[in-house]
């Protein structure tokens, strides 16, 4: 394992340094998944030039110019898988009358971004895939149980899922024929329970019972109708404002 100290929130940061480094110690890069993220949900006139410039750094500059230096050695070798890790934030909201959520109605920065992100995705994976590169999305089907949101946020623990289904997901769009399954806008559950795939601990060795496929359409209805703000108690508090918990960036 190799763990590589660098700040992707860093304009002038240049991430060749970091494929290089990375490079040389483990040789060329097959699979790159762009996991860095900022946000947080705010009202429109909240937002500061600079924290906007920040969000935009880590979930589009980022993952854009890593994949621009290490596209050039997937085309040359012939093979590679690019995931962007995404948001189901990047959905539009319907309405009028719009769903009493934090991502339809604070949601114009992180979500707006997350949307960037798999627009132009869908477009890179159309442009490779005669160079049988991978490139897909994915993003949790409501929230992942990261320890910051676990601590901080207010979410109904029924709409987290395990690190575990994100990073089996992740597997599957790593592992997958490049000329079959690319340019997908994938959402953990739902890839999970089309393949039928069980979900395994992050030691790939005990299958996760409670998020076995045949037990995933029911938690994704309920995901669904908090996102329309169907669920009973749904509203704007179920997802905190984590940027002033996460970075002072006003």
């Amino acid at each position: 394992m190799l763990g590589v100290p660098f700040d992707l929130g860093d304009e002038s940061a240049d991430v060749g340094q970091l494929v290089g480094q990375v490079e040389q110690a483990l040789g060329p890069i097959d699979i790159l998944v762009n996991n860095a993220a900022a946000g947080g949900y705010k009202p429109f006139m909240d937002w500061s030039d600079r924290s906007i410039r920040h969000v935009l750094q880590l979930n589009f500059w980022a993952p854009w110019n890593l994949v621009r230096a290490v596209l050039p050695g997937m085309r040359e070798r012939g093979s590679g898988w690019i995931i962007n890790v995404s948001s189901a934030s990047a959905k539009p909201p319907t309405g009028p009358p719009f769903p009493p959520t934090a991502p339809s109605a604070t949601g114009t920065i992180y979500g707006g971004t997350k949307a960037f992100l798999d627009r132009w995705t869908a477009s890179l994976a159309a442009e490779v895939v005669t160079d049988d590169i991978a490139v897909n999305t994915l993003a949790p089907q409501a929230a992942a149980a990261t320890e910051v949101l676990v601590e901080y946020s207010d979410i109904p623990p029924e709409l987290y899922e395990p690190l575990e289904t994100m990073a089996e997901a992740a597997l599957v769009l790593a592992t997958a024929d490049p000329t079959r399954m690319t340019g997908r806008i994938a959402y953990s559950l739902e890839l999970l329970a089309e393949l039928d795939r069980p979900t395994f601990d992050l030691k790939g060795v005990d299958p996760l019972d409670d998020w076995a496929p045949a037990r995933l359409q029911e938690r994704m209805d309920l995901m669904r109708a908090n996102a329309l703000g169907a669920r009973p108690g749904a509203g704007r508090s179920n997802v905190a404002d984590l940027s002033s918990i996460l970075r002072d960036d006003r």
